[in-house]
Protein backbone atom coordinates (compact mmCIF):
# COMPACT_ATOMS: atom_id res chain seq x y z
CA UNK A 1 0.00 0.00 0.00
CA UNK A 2 1.30 3.28 -0.79
CA UNK A 3 2.24 5.50 2.09
CA UNK A 4 0.10 8.90 2.69
CA UNK A 5 1.14 11.65 0.22
CA UNK A 6 3.22 14.68 1.89
CA UNK A 7 1.91 17.99 1.69
CA UNK A 8 2.06 20.69 -0.78
CA UNK A 9 1.67 23.69 0.68
CA UNK A 10 3.26 26.37 -0.98
CA UNK A 11 2.08 27.25 -4.63
CA UNK A 12 5.31 26.11 -6.79
CA UNK A 13 4.89 22.59 -4.95
CA UNK A 14 1.54 22.27 -5.37
CA UNK A 15 1.45 22.66 -9.27
CA UNK A 16 4.71 20.69 -9.76
CA UNK A 17 2.35 17.74 -7.91
CA UNK A 18 -0.63 18.57 -9.80
CA UNK A 19 0.79 18.67 -13.03
CA UNK A 20 1.97 15.63 -12.36
CA UNK A 21 -1.42 13.57 -12.48
CA UNK A 22 -2.63 15.47 -15.69
CA UNK A 23 -3.71 13.49 -18.32
CA UNK A 24 -4.17 10.45 -16.09
CA UNK A 25 -7.33 8.86 -15.13
CA UNK A 26 -9.38 9.19 -11.46
CA UNK A 27 -8.77 5.63 -11.30
CA UNK A 28 -4.77 6.23 -11.98
CA UNK A 29 -4.61 8.70 -9.51
CA UNK A 30 -6.40 6.80 -6.61
CA UNK A 31 -4.44 3.39 -7.06
CA UNK A 32 -1.59 5.65 -6.74
CA UNK A 33 -2.17 7.56 -3.40
CA UNK A 34 -4.38 4.17 -2.11
CA UNK A 35 -7.45 6.00 -2.39
CA UNK A 36 -10.93 4.11 -2.62
CA UNK A 37 -13.36 5.59 -4.73
CA UNK A 38 -17.12 5.55 -3.99
CA UNK A 39 -18.99 2.50 -4.84
CA UNK A 40 -21.58 4.72 -6.54
CA UNK A 41 -20.38 7.75 -7.76
CA UNK A 42 -23.65 9.85 -8.20
CA UNK A 43 -24.23 9.98 -4.41
CA UNK A 44 -20.52 10.85 -3.64
CA UNK A 45 -20.56 14.64 -5.58
CA UNK A 46 -17.87 15.76 -3.65
CA UNK A 47 -15.77 12.18 -3.97
CA UNK A 48 -13.37 13.91 -6.87
CA UNK A 49 -12.49 16.89 -4.86
CA UNK A 50 -11.88 15.02 -1.87
CA UNK A 51 -9.62 12.86 -4.20
CA UNK A 52 -7.44 15.65 -5.57
CA UNK A 53 -7.11 17.29 -2.07
CA UNK A 54 -5.73 13.93 0.06
CA UNK A 55 -3.50 14.02 -3.25
CA UNK A 56 -1.85 17.35 -2.78
CA UNK A 57 -2.01 17.01 1.07
CA UNK A 58 -4.61 19.39 2.13
CA UNK A 59 -5.41 18.73 5.68
CA UNK A 60 -7.61 21.22 7.06
CA UNK A 61 -10.91 19.57 6.59
CA UNK A 62 -13.84 21.64 7.62
CA UNK A 63 -12.03 24.51 9.22
CA UNK A 64 -13.50 27.66 7.23
CA UNK A 65 -10.99 29.55 5.00
CA UNK A 66 -8.92 27.93 2.00
CA UNK A 67 -7.67 24.54 2.05
CA UNK A 68 -4.10 25.31 2.47
CA UNK A 69 -2.51 26.82 5.13
CA UNK A 70 -0.60 29.29 2.62
CA UNK A 71 -4.15 30.42 1.36
CA UNK A 72 -4.60 28.56 -1.33
CA UNK A 73 -8.14 27.41 -2.06
CA UNK A 74 -8.28 24.31 -4.19
CA UNK A 75 -11.41 23.97 -7.07
CA UNK A 76 -11.52 20.77 -8.95
CA UNK A 77 -13.41 22.26 -12.60
CA UNK A 78 -15.35 19.77 -14.56
CA UNK A 79 -15.15 20.74 -18.26
CA UNK A 80 -16.71 19.14 -21.34
CA UNK A 81 -15.43 17.60 -24.31
CA UNK A 82 -14.29 20.94 -25.94
CA UNK A 83 -12.41 22.20 -22.80
CA UNK A 84 -15.59 24.32 -21.79
CA UNK A 85 -16.55 24.60 -17.75
CA UNK A 86 -19.02 21.82 -17.62
CA UNK A 87 -21.01 23.15 -14.20
CA UNK A 88 -21.01 26.20 -11.63
CA UNK A 89 -18.31 26.13 -8.88
CA UNK A 90 -18.79 25.35 -5.79
CA UNK A 91 -17.70 28.67 -2.76
CA UNK A 92 -18.88 28.08 0.13
CA UNK A 93 -22.33 27.59 2.01
CA UNK A 94 -24.51 30.88 2.42
CA UNK A 95 -24.77 31.49 6.29
CA UNK A 96 -26.61 34.06 8.00
CA UNK A 97 -23.25 36.28 8.99
CA UNK A 98 -22.55 35.78 5.52
CA UNK A 99 -25.73 38.41 4.97
CA UNK A 100 -24.13 41.15 6.83
CA UNK A 101 -21.04 41.24 5.97
CA UNK A 102 -18.97 42.82 2.73
CA UNK A 103 -17.66 41.40 0.12
CA UNK A 104 -14.17 42.72 1.63
CA UNK A 105 -14.13 40.72 4.85
CA UNK A 106 -16.88 37.93 3.41
CA UNK A 107 -15.72 34.32 3.46
CA UNK A 108 -16.33 33.85 -0.11
CA UNK A 109 -13.83 36.47 -0.87
CA UNK A 110 -11.09 34.99 1.33
CA UNK A 111 -11.96 31.93 -0.44
CA UNK A 112 -11.16 33.17 -4.17
CA UNK A 113 -8.48 35.23 -3.37
CA UNK A 114 -5.85 32.60 -4.37
CA UNK A 115 -7.27 29.52 -6.40
CA UNK A 116 -5.44 26.59 -7.65
CA UNK A 117 -7.98 25.37 -10.40
CA UNK A 118 -7.53 21.00 -11.38
CA UNK A 119 -9.70 21.01 -14.37
CA UNK A 120 -10.85 17.12 -14.94
CA UNK A 121 -13.27 15.86 -17.33
CA UNK A 122 -16.91 15.77 -16.66
CA UNK A 123 -19.50 12.87 -16.45
CA UNK A 124 -20.44 13.74 -20.13
CA UNK A 125 -17.08 12.73 -21.59
CA UNK A 126 -16.24 9.77 -20.07
CA UNK A 127 -17.07 7.46 -17.18
CA UNK A 128 -16.79 8.31 -13.49
CA UNK A 129 -12.94 6.41 -12.97
CA UNK A 130 -11.58 6.82 -17.02
CA UNK A 131 -12.22 10.73 -16.38
CA UNK A 132 -8.93 12.23 -16.65
CA UNK A 133 -7.14 15.58 -15.06
CA UNK A 134 -6.37 18.20 -17.21
CA UNK A 135 -3.57 20.46 -16.44
CA UNK A 136 -3.81 22.84 -13.13
CA UNK A 137 -3.30 26.41 -13.16
CA UNK A 138 -3.27 29.22 -10.33
CA UNK A 139 -5.91 32.08 -10.97
CA UNK A 140 -5.98 35.37 -8.36
CA UNK A 141 -8.92 38.13 -9.47
CA UNK A 142 -7.73 40.99 -11.16
CA UNK A 143 -8.91 44.50 -10.28
CA UNK A 144 -12.16 44.05 -12.55
CA UNK A 145 -12.98 40.42 -11.50
CA UNK A 146 -12.72 41.83 -7.82
CA UNK A 147 -15.39 44.76 -8.95
CA UNK A 148 -17.44 42.14 -10.61
CA UNK A 149 -17.80 39.88 -7.80
CA UNK A 150 -18.34 42.78 -4.91
CA UNK A 151 -20.93 44.32 -7.51
CA UNK A 152 -22.54 40.11 -7.11
CA UNK A 153 -22.49 39.89 -3.33
CA UNK A 154 -23.96 42.92 -2.82
CA UNK A 155 -26.93 42.37 -4.89
CA UNK A 156 -27.40 38.48 -3.79
CA UNK A 157 -27.06 39.30 -0.30
CA UNK A 158 -29.24 42.16 -0.30
CA UNK A 159 -31.90 40.25 -2.12
CA UNK A 160 -31.68 37.35 0.19
CA UNK A 161 -32.30 40.00 3.30
CA UNK A 162 -34.62 41.91 1.80
CA UNK A 163 -36.89 39.34 -0.03
CA UNK A 164 -35.71 36.15 1.26
CA UNK A 165 -35.08 34.58 -1.39
CA UNK A 166 -32.97 35.04 -4.53
CA UNK A 167 -33.05 33.45 -8.18
CA UNK A 168 -30.68 31.47 -9.56
CA UNK A 169 -29.97 33.42 -12.62
CA UNK A 170 -29.51 36.66 -10.71
CA UNK A 171 -25.83 37.11 -10.75
CA UNK A 172 -23.18 37.99 -13.42
CA UNK A 173 -19.88 36.15 -12.05
CA UNK A 174 -21.37 34.62 -8.65
CA UNK A 175 -24.94 32.89 -7.81
CA UNK A 176 -26.58 31.59 -5.04
CA UNK A 177 -28.19 28.19 -5.18
CA UNK A 178 -29.63 25.30 -3.41
CA UNK A 179 -26.61 23.11 -2.18
CA UNK A 180 -28.89 20.65 -0.06
CA UNK A 181 -28.99 17.16 -1.09
CA UNK A 182 -32.59 16.78 -1.10
CA UNK A 183 -35.80 18.98 0.03
CA UNK A 184 -34.82 17.57 3.73
CA UNK A 185 -31.73 18.98 3.67
CA UNK A 186 -32.16 22.10 5.79
CA UNK A 187 -30.30 24.50 7.87
CA UNK A 188 -31.32 26.31 11.08
CA UNK A 189 -31.98 30.00 10.88
CA UNK A 190 -34.14 32.80 12.31
CA UNK A 191 -37.41 34.00 10.52
CA UNK A 192 -37.92 37.94 10.01
CA UNK A 193 -39.84 37.53 13.33
CA UNK A 194 -36.43 35.62 15.45
CA UNK A 195 -38.50 32.60 15.44
CA UNK A 196 -36.25 29.24 14.35
CA UNK A 197 -37.11 27.97 11.29
CA UNK A 198 -35.88 24.90 8.71
CA UNK A 199 -34.70 26.41 5.28
CA UNK A 200 -33.23 24.56 2.45
CA UNK A 201 -29.25 24.70 2.28
CA UNK A 202 -27.97 27.31 -0.19
CA UNK A 203 -24.38 28.43 -0.79
CA UNK A 204 -22.31 30.65 -3.61
CA UNK A 205 -20.92 29.18 -6.89
CA UNK A 206 -19.36 31.07 -9.83
CA UNK A 207 -21.11 30.63 -13.07
CA UNK A 208 -19.64 28.40 -15.63
CA UNK A 209 -19.55 31.14 -18.05
CA UNK A 210 -17.10 33.49 -15.23
CA UNK A 211 -15.09 30.07 -14.55
CA UNK A 212 -14.80 30.01 -18.52
CA UNK A 213 -13.39 33.44 -18.71
CA UNK A 214 -10.74 32.69 -16.65
CA UNK A 215 -10.05 29.48 -18.25
CA UNK A 216 -9.19 31.13 -21.27
CA UNK A 217 -7.02 33.71 -19.49
CA UNK A 218 -5.02 30.74 -18.50
CA UNK A 219 -3.71 29.84 -21.85
CA UNK A 220 -5.54 26.63 -21.36
CA UNK A 221 -9.01 26.51 -23.19
CA UNK A 222 -8.87 24.65 -26.42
Amino acid sequence: MSTPPRRYDDEASLLARAHRFAGWSIAELAREIAHPLPKDPTRSKGAIGHLVERALGADRGSLPGPDFASGIELKTLPVDARGKPAESTFVTVLSDKDLELPWASSHARAKLLHVLFVPVESRTVRGFAERRFGRAFVWRPTEEDELVLADDWAHLTERVLVHGEVRASEGVALQIRPKGKNAEDTTRRADDDGAPTRQLKRAFYLRASFTESILARSGLAR
